[in-house]
């Protein structure tokens, strides 16, 4: 599910290149333990080798012509020169062939720049996070939902958080009501009140249009 470049999951002796000595491992993990501080400042400043790779996913839905809502993991892959070699649709919900299209579109927008690596890496796995969806100023969902009668529905929203509207729900109670003139003695009454209208609609949604909403982060990264 690849689009271009190596498969660079495989083993170094599958690749045809040599097993790094245990010293030459123990170097290695000890320079990742002491770079780790600074990639970590790098990463939450949107500086690290994720920085690209993120704004190019989180734009390409918003120039698909296809509906792209739901959520996706994605996989890129970056050699030693920072360049991106290869950027995956691994799973996710909604239109899958969109996806696609949008590791496709995000790939192409990648072309050549080059990602910030860490000093000696040989190359980066990035596993990415999207959702994209339509939302409202207030983020609520579109589309307007209503029910009656205590939840009979009458008109579905466009989503799970669409604003509703509930008409004519009844709302049992108990009331204690005095036997006594002093109050001090009570019997619990059950009694039944209908509230006429009642609504989730936030005032900022009013004549407002939706519009596409794209969250892209970042979940591991794992230097080759």
């Amino acid at each position: 599910i690849g689009i271009g470049g190596p498969n660079r999951f495989l083993s170094a002796a599958a690749r045809g290149e040599a097993e790094p000595t245990a010293t030459e491992r123990a170097n290695a993990a000890a320079q990742r333990a002491l770079r780790a501080p600074a990639e970590a400042r790098d990463a939450e400043l949107g500086l690290g080798a994720d920085g690209p790779v993120l704004r190019a996913l989180a734009d390409a839905p918003t120039r698909e012509a296809t509906s792209v809502d739901g959520a996706a993991v994605f996989i890129a892959i970056a050699g030693a020169d920072g360049k991106v070699t290869s950027l995956s649709f691994v799973s996710g919900t909604g239109n899958e062939t969109a996806w696609r299209a949008t590791a496709k579109r995000a790939l192409g927008e990648l072309e050549g720049k080059r990602l910030r690596m860490p000093v000696g890496a040989r190359g980066v796995s990035l596993e990415l996070a999207v959702s994209s969806a339509w939302k409202l100023p207030s983020g609520n969902d579109p589309g307007l939902a209503v029910d009656a009668f205590g939840g009979i529905p009458l008109k579905k929203g466009e989503g799970k958080k669409s604003p509703r509207i509930s008409l004519l729900d009844p709302l049992p109670r108990i009331v204690n009501v005095p036997l006594t003139p002093d109050g001090k003695t009570t019997i619990p009454v059950p009694v039944l009140q209908l509230r006429v209208f009642e609504t989730t609609a936030d005032p900022t949604d009013v004549g407002a249009k939706p519009r596409r909403v794209v969250h892209a982060r970042l979940v591991r990264t794992h230097v080759l």
